[in-house]
Order: structure tokens, then sequence, then C-alpha cells
């Protein structure tokens, strides 16, 4: 596809009208705060960061928000305003699943929790409105700049050497002043993000735009996003959180797959896929000379941390890469080009992990007894598979359950966005039977721990059929059009959020951004237009 230049673009849009336009810098500016400002902003360091973090996100983008609204129309009625862009499948999947929300709020009877969402997690509609508002308004209203990119990468890479920082027990901000080492605040929140969950979820939603720079950057751009690349892995390995780790495995085996378009390009995803068993190499040898310790939590992020396999793995794909290299040198046959190998297997492994993952996590469910969630000491390969899980499979079994005893009605439209401890405590008597036997480390839950299943209660079968539309679309539409950097950089954004959302839940550090990305993406996509930001 050929690339449009930046001045190009220029030109068409003054053609078309839409200089005239001062939407798309407000958008800009918007942007600006979101993919900067939220993940840096702490109000009084990791205290109550939850709440810091949402209300900033929430008056910020109600603020903008209203700013793009009163311009939109003050355009309108003046005619500056360019003609009107295509509907896509993906904008029919954002409109679903918002419908599906206004529905849920509707005929919930928990409106309070529906329309503000539960404490501490504020997913109610106001949060799906404001989610599914950022997409259209990144859709219609942005137009493309490479700094964006530059400041979106720059801000997660800084956040990830915090992360890593802080599991080797240094301490730049100053964060953990006061805490004891044996807190668990003091070993679960870590930089400038706070629960490793909601880490987890930033991360791996922002680490595409970091690995697309690596794969297909040039000069010290690529060097950058090597860099970018490295604290990911890092970080992914140190955070203390199996949904990391599972995610930055998912990504690298997608890169491989991704890149089976050509030699040049299994070239650059097998050196970027070397800095996932390196990092862990490099970790490993600070503790060795004594120049840092990993703090990790759990025992089962920690046998994987110190397993010998990550050896295997750096030799493998280091021997890979040089073989492909010196078959590059030596001018062979690119055997891969024209093939569809990659296509045809990004199909293959999709369906194939879809459906074992689906079967595993039912025989898992269906026989596994509630005591599974109790924590149980030992060394055993169960038992820390056990801890690793975290009550998850108990709870994703009660779940089922919640929603086949639920009414008909309910199982349509859910029980009202955010609600599901509601439904768990109020409408069942399951949450205080799990409290009264001590299941679940009598810990109260206010989501599944699983987003297709939170959204299963909260707002029914609509809810997940707009939710699973909207990554549908998606990767139809940016698989077609990987070619185009910022489509490759938002496909890797999605894979790594899918991959979290089956194990975490939504939250305002990561799910703003995925609406924004995928709004950027679609963004006059039409056009067949790139800007190189790398």
């Amino acid at each position: 596809m050929e690339r449009t230049t930046e001045k190009g673009k220029k030109q068409r849009r003054t053609e078309n009208g839409e200089e005239a336009s001062s939407l798309p810098y407000v958008m800009y500016g918007y942007l600006v705060l979101l993919f900067v400002g939220l993940p840096l902003y702490m109000q009084h360091g990791l205290d109550r960061i939850g709440d810091a973090k949402y209300l900033f996100f929430r008056n910020g983008t109600l603020t903008c928000g209203a700013m793009l609204l009163l311009l939109f129309l003050w355009e309108k009625v003046t005619g500056r305003l360019p003609g009107a862009a295509g509907v896509k499948p993906l904008d029919r999947a954002v409109f679903l699943y918002f419908l599906s929300a206004i529905l849920s709020f509707l005929l919930s009877p928990y409106r309070e929790t529906a329309f503000w969402g539960y404490t501490d997690w504020h997913m109610g509609l106001v949060s799906q409105a404001l989610f599914c508002g950022i997409y259209f308004s990144c859709r219609f209203f942005y137009r493309e700049h490479k700094s964006i990119w530059v400041l979106a990468g720059t801000v997660a890479g800084i956040v990830m050497l915090l992360g890593v920082l802080n599991c080797l027990g240094a301490d730049p901000l100053g964060i953990y002043a006061g805490m004891e080492e044996w807190e668990w605040n003091r070993q679960y929140l870590l930089s400038t993000i706070g629960n490793n969950n909601w880490y987890a979820g930033y991360v791996n939603c922002m680490a595409g735009i970091l690995l697309a720079v690596m794969c297909r950057g040039k000069g010290i751009w690529r060097i950058l996003g090597g860099v970018g690349s490295f604290l990911y892995f890092a970080t992914s390995l140190t955070m203390g959180n199996l949904t990391g780790i599972l995610a930055a495995m998912a990504l690298a085996l997608f890169l491989i797959i991704l890149s089976l378009d050509s030699r040049t390009e299994l070239l650059r995803a097998l050196e970027t896929v070397f800095l996932f068993p390196l990092a862990q190499v490099f970790l490993h040898l600070l503790e060795a000379t004594g120049k840092g310790t990993t703090r990790i939590p759990g025992k089962l992020e920690k046998a994987i941390f110190y397993s010998n396999i990550w050896y295997v793995l750096l030799i493998m794909t280091g021997l890979l890469a040089v073989l492909l290299k010196s078959r590059e040198k030596r001018g062979g046959q690119d055997f891969l080009k024209g093939k569809g190998y990659g296509k045809r297997l990004l199909l293959t492994v999709g369906i194939v992990m879809g459906l074992g993952g689906l079967i595993v996590i039912g025989i898992l469910i269906k026989s596994a007894p509630e005591s599974l969630a109790v924590s149980r000491p030992g060394d055993s390969l169960s038992a820390k598979i056990l801890q690793g899980a975290n009550g998850r499979l108990a709870l994703w079994k009660g779940t089922l359950e919640l929603f086949w005893d639920a009414p008909f009605l309910q199982k349509i439209f859910g029980a009202g966005p955010d609600c599901y401890y509601h439904v768990l405590y109020e409408q069942s008597n399951l949450g205080l039977d799990w409290k009264e036997r001590g299941i679940l480390e009598d810990t109260v839950y206010a989501n599944a721990h699983n987003e297709w299943l939170n959204l299963l209660i909260t707002q029914g079968l609509l809810g997940v059929a707009g939710y699973g539309g909207i990554f549908g679309a998606a990767v139809y539409s940016l698989g077609r059009n990987r070619k185009i950097q910022r489509q490759f950089a938002v496909l890797l954004c999605v894979i790594g959020y899918f991959v979290c959302s089956l194990f975490t839940f939504q939250q305002v550090l990561s799910t703003p951004f995925l609406f924004a990305l995928l709004g950027m993406a679609e963004e006059k996509m039409e056009e067949g237009g790139d800007i190189a930001w790398s």
C-alpha cells in the first residue's frame, strides 16, 4: 500500500475543508492527557491511587468531551465540518456494546451502582459511555500524528522502567515510604499504576507500540523500540502477576505468527522475541553478581522466573535469528514471501487456542471443588498452580452458576453495569456462603476476574455480543492492514489486552487506552494513508 506523506495528507485535508476545523486540536490535547497524564498522575503516591486515577480520567474526559461537543455543534452550525465518514463494522460493534450498557442500566434494580459503578472499580454506565465516546471521538476527530505514538510509547517505557526498578528494590519516586517489606502494598503495588493487576492491564495494552517500533522501525527508532521491548519483557517477568507473564508469552507467539509474510519480517520478530529470555538472563545475572535482588511474591511466578527453560529459549531464538540473518546476507530465496503462511497459521492457532482454552477451563471449572480457591502450602507444582490461580476457577464456576440461575431478562441484559457484587452477595446466597465457609480467603469480590464472565452477569448476552463484536471486527480490520505500522501496533495492543481480559477486569488504566487506540487505528483508514513514526 502506498504511503501518504505528511504534506500530501495536509494538502488533501485543506482541499476537503478539514483544516478549518479545530476539533482535531482538542482531540490531540485530550490524547496527551490520556496517554501521558493518566499513567503518570499520582495525587498522594500509592494511597487511594485507584480513586485518584479514576477521578482524573473521569473529570478530564468529561471536560474534554464537553469541549468537543460544543465545538462540534458550533462548527456544524457554521458549516466548517468536513463530510461524514462511512460507518464500519467496528463502529456498529461499539454502538451495540454502548446500547447494551444503557439497556442494562435501565432494567437494573441497582440503579446507583449501575450508573456510577461499584466502589473502587467505577465501571458503571458513566465509564462505559466514556469508553465508547473515546472511540467515536478518536474515530471521527483524531488526525494522525506521530508525536502521539511517540509520547504514548515513551510514557509506557518510563512506567515499565519504574516497575522493574521497584521489583529490584529501588524506589526512585519514594512511593514506598513508611511501608514495611512484608506489607501487601509493598509487594503488590508498583510504579505509578498501583495494583499489579492494573499494572498488567496497562503494560500489556501499551506494549504493542514498543514491539511494533522494534519490528518495523529503523535506525535510532528501532534501538529505542528495542529498549522499550526489553523493559516490557523484564517487567512482565518481575511484576509478580501470572496474567502479565501469560500475556507476554502470547504477544511473543503472535508476533512470530504475524511476521511469517517474509523472511525480513520474521527476522525482526525473532530479534524482538529474543529479548524475552535475554531479560530473564540479565536479571538473573544481576542477582548472581549481588547487584540486585528481584522481589516476586507469588510462588508460581517465582518458579517461572527462575526456570532454566529461559536459557533454552535464549539459545533457540538466537540461533534462528542468526541463521535467518545469514541466509538474508547470502541472498537466498525467501520461502515465506507470498505464501500466506502467517494468515493460515494465525487462523489455525487462534481456533486451536480458543477451543482448547474453553475446553480446558470448562473441565477445570466443572470438576474443581470450591476448595480450589483456598490457598494451600507446599512446593509441589499443583500447589503452585492453585496459588497462582488465586481462586479464579472457583469464582468462574460460581459466576456461571449465577448466570444459569438468573431470570431470562437478566440473562439477556444483565443485572446492570458493574453490579456483579449485588448478584453475588444480595441476589444469591453464594457469596455469603463462601464467606461463612472461608472460601476465597474471605475476600469480597466485586467482579469475576474475567471480563467476559463479568459482562455475562452485568450486561448479559447482549453485552458479551457487543464486546465480542468489538474484538472480532478489530482483529479482522487490523489484521488485513497489518503492513501499516499503526495497524500492526494496535493489533498487538488488542491481543495483549484480550489475554489480560481472560484473567482480570476492566479498569481505567487499560480499557480507555484500548478504545482510544481502536479509534485512532480506524481514523481515515478508507484513505489508506500512514505516517511512519519510527
